[in-house]
């Protein structure tokens, strides 16, 4: 979590989320004292070979991706594989999740993600899970979930 959400000293696990979204494991994230450094989020889905499993850090005010780190995948080696490298990771940070556009080109409007040359499919499937897990959550009002 703190790989996310570098400031996170404490860290609460949402238990009593809604049934449509019981899937995901949310955790609310606190600094040194009483305030919400944001939300630590797994979304998962399916990129080129397989499952991809990514936890977002999210800002508290559930809207902008703070920063990502790919828990697992099992895509082509040293292709869709170099989803995990931070120079990749490190263009979600501070990203409005629903801007979120995938390009091939570098990015010139806000949102726009530039994919990785030999693993199109794998940096898309990065954008489109975390855009529609995050959207999704979204909808709920997390902050006000146990």
């Amino acid at each position: 979590i703190t790989r996310v959400l570098p400031d996170t000293a404490r860290k609460v696990k949402l238990q009593s989320l809604p049934e449509e979204i019981r899937k995901y494991t949310v955790y609310r994230c606190f600094d040194g004292g009483s305030n919400i450094a944001g939300y630590a989020v797994v979304a998962s889905g399916n990129g080129f070979q397989g499952k991809i499993e990514i936890m977002a850090g999210v800002s508290p005010d559930f809207n902008t991706i703070k920063n990502i780190y790919i828990l697992s995948e099992i895509e082509t080696p040293g292709l869709g594989s170099r989803i995990e490298e931070e120079k990749f990771t490190a263009k979600f940070r501070d990203k409005i999740f629903s801007k979120m556009t995938p390009v091939k080109k570098p990015p010139q409007a806000e949102g726009e993600i530039d994919v990785i040359t030999g693993a199109t499919i794998s940096s898309k499937a990065v954008i489109r899970i975390l855009k529609t897990d995050l959207e999704t959550l979204a909808k709920y009002n997390i902050g006000e979930l146990n």
